[in-house]
């Protein structure tokens, strides 16, 4: 593949261009830092005009990135490709842009973005995992209304900075008064946020299934992050490989199931973050059957450290161990305890794991027997 002639300076200074970063794994079909002329694209499936190459990035024109992306996603090229978006001067591609490309047929005025955070109690991770993420959603203060006027809403979940990944698209259809019926079963964690006495509302809202694709890949910059419901469009930062389940959260608030731990391990190139967080750290990890209540505790050292010991669970369920074995895996869950240096040795962390056991009691009522 030949190389573009470099735009000149003058060209530079005259026309807004967007960063099409390429992936280091070459998910665009090119080399890491090997630059594309428009012919090579064109093999791809797009038709850009490229500006310049410099530093293993592809400078293009901001206007002819989304018209392709358009194409690429309605042939479902896209949904294999791992690409990171960056503005640069006033031009930048944007969510509502993407998703109107992506399929989505609603005026960019009736469209929210939305944006939830852990706050107080409550942690988003554990509200998806505990499977009332819909609900949790759908109840909202009647004096903030945050989602009327509008037909839909754009969910992201929080991650880092000012960053926040894809949850889901949502049809709005109206509210209602919130209802005692609504309390029944509701967790401890969401019955706090009720003490304040106000009155809140429950929306209508069903998700658009057609995005769920998208979740967890689809990454937004936000503009500012005090702003949890905004109208304003907000800049696409990164569009992830596909098979990723989710950022990583922080070792403190892993929570994981059989499926995610399968999910995570079997696309080490989509969770780079998992395994940078993962490898080189040794530490106590917690297995609680969900069924029976009863945990586990066990520890990860040597080389590739917590990250090695996960993905020998997610292998067989029972990470080779017997006490575990016969046990239904699909009710486990896994979270880690505490992380040590990965240069720690193998007796100091059996020491480490051996206090943890007699924190937690699970040689007395636990799975563990030794």
């Amino acid at each position: 593949m030949t190389t573009e002639k470099p735009a000149d300076r003058n060209c530079m200074e005259r026309r807004p261009y967007c960063r099409l970063f390429l992936p280091t794994h070459g998910s665009l079909g090119l080399s890491s830092g090997e630059v594309a002329t428009a012919a090579g694209l064109r093999r791809l499936g797009t038709f850009l005009s490229l500006g310049h190459e410099r530093g293993g990035e592809l400078l293009v024109e901001a206007e002819q990135v989304f018209h392709p992306l358009a194409g690429f996603i309605k042939n479902n090229d896209l949904l294999d490709k791992s690409i990171r978006f960056s503005s640069v001067r006033q031009t930048m591609i944007t969510i509502k842009q993407f998703l109107t490309a992506a399929g989505l047929k609603v005026p960019h005025s009736r469209i929210k973005l939305v944006r939830h955070t852990d706050h107080m109690s409550r942690s988003m991770r554990q509200i998806i995992a505990d499977g009332i993420f819909d609900r949790y959603q759908a109840e909202q203060h009647e004096h903030i209304a945050p989602f009327k006027n509008c037909d839909v809403i754009l969910t992201f979940i929080a991650t880092e900075g000012k960053l926040a990944e894809f949850h889901g698209a949502y049809r709005v259809f109206g509210s209602r008064e919130f209802q005692n019926d609504d309390f029944l079963n509701l967790p401890d964690y969401l019955m706090i946020g009720h003490e304040d006495g106000k009155r809140r509302i429950w929306y209508h809202l069903e998700e658009l299934s057609d995005f769920r694709p998208l979740r967890g890949r689809l990454i937004a910059k936000w503009s500012n992050p005090l702003k949890w419901h905004i109208s304003k469009d907000q800049e696409l930062y990164e569009l992830k490989a596909p098979g990723r389940v989710m950022s990583f959260p922080g070792y403190q608030d892993v929570v994981l199931s059989l499926k995610e731990l399968r999910a995570i391990c079997r696309s080490p190139d989509s969770h780079a973050d998992w395994v940078t967080a993962l490898k080189f750290t040794a530490g106590i990890y917690r297995i609680v059957d969900m069924e029976s209540g009863k945990t586990y505790i066990g520890s990860a050292y040597g080389k590739k450290g917590l990250w090695s010991r996960l993905c020998d669970y997610a292998a067989t369920g029972h990470g080779g161990n017997k006490v575990l074995m016969g046990l239904d895996y699909e009710n486990f869950q896994w979270s880690i305890v505490r992380t040590l240096s990965g240069v720690i040795s193998k007796a100091d962390v059996i020491h480490i794991e051996y206090l943890e056991k007699k924190k937690h009691g699970t040689r007395a009522v636990g799975l563990d027997y030794n």
